[in-house]
């Protein structure tokens, strides 16, 4: 996948379940869009054998690049 930018997050389509986009520059860094529209950015990284995901912050307050 390309870099995760503002465009990208905004043409994002809302779908009936919730599923992320991954940014392929930074890897594990992503954005979360749930079916309400709602956009949050997200990292995601192993711990042991758990995978955890840290959310960083809304789209809008925060852009890709602060995130």
């Amino acid at each position: 996948m390309a870099k995760l930018t503002k465009r990208v997050v905004e043409s994002a389509e809302v779908r009936a379940q919730e599923y992320m986009i991954w940014d392929g520059d930074i890897a594990g860094f992503g954005v979360r869009l749930l079916p309400s529209g709602r956009r949050s950015y997200l990292v995601q990284y192993r711990v042991g054998t758990r995978s955890r995901r840290l959310t960083l912050g809304a789209h809008g307050v925060l852009t890709p690049d602060q995130a």
